[in-house]
């Protein structure tokens, strides 16, 4: 388990070239096709529970991660995170760490209720930064959430703490506001899409 700690932004046609003139940006991006596919059960077991399920598709193969709904104050979000990979485009159940929730993933999976909810489909230009004792990514997204009746954009700024202290985090955060006036993203993109299904 670990706990993922970032900031994040909604961006604009303006901000998002201002970010890419900048010196944050100056370096090349690695970018990559990001499909994540969201599952519950039709009366949202799992989301009232407070955790998400997801398969995520990448080019190297799948992951598939269990994350808490954790606290958002502002554009900091912070929540609990198991990720593995895996090797086929399927939930594995035996790979959830908490009992009770795994054992309601099974029950759905035998009664055939784990349901595809909706997809995030978006590329993310990402810049990895080793700044004071923290390792820090800056990652552009810019895509849709699909979910059974509507589209959703996607266009937001992620700034995650990989591995080091907060406070790294939080000054260079503090020093991009500074160059750029960005606009916290208070919800998360599943959030976002749970809030527009019916």
């Amino acid at each position: 388990m670990s706990k993922e700690i970032e900031y994040k932004f909604k961006l604009t046609d303006v901000h998002c070239q201002q970010l890419l003139a900048s010196a944050f940006c100056a370096s090349k991006a690695h970018i990559q096709p990001v499909i994540t596919a969201y599952y519950d059960s039709p009366n949202g077991s799992l989301r009232q529970a407070g955790y998400a399920l997801r398969l995520r598709e990448l080019p190297e193969g799948f992951v598939q991660s269990l994350k808490g709904k954790g606290q958002a104050e502002g554009a900091l979000h912070q929540r609990e995170e198991w990720d593995v990979s895996i090797k086929e485009n399927r939930i594995y159940p035996e790979y959830i760490p908490i009992p009770n929730l795994r054992a309601l993933v099974e029950n759905l999976l035998a009664a055939s209720q784990l349901n595809l909810i909706f997809v995030t489909d978006f590329i993310r230009q990402s810049w990895v930064f080793d700044y004071q004792q923290a390792k820090i990514e800056l990652a552009i997204d810019r895509g849709v959430i699909k979910t059974r009746n509507k589209a959703i954009d996607i266009f937001e700024l992620e700034v995650e703490l990989i591995t080091g202290e907060f406070n790294d985090l939080k000054y260079f955060v503090s020093q991009l506001l500074d160059k750029i006036p960005l606009v916290a993203e208070p919800q998360s993109k599943a959030e976002r899409a749970y809030c527009n299904i019916p």
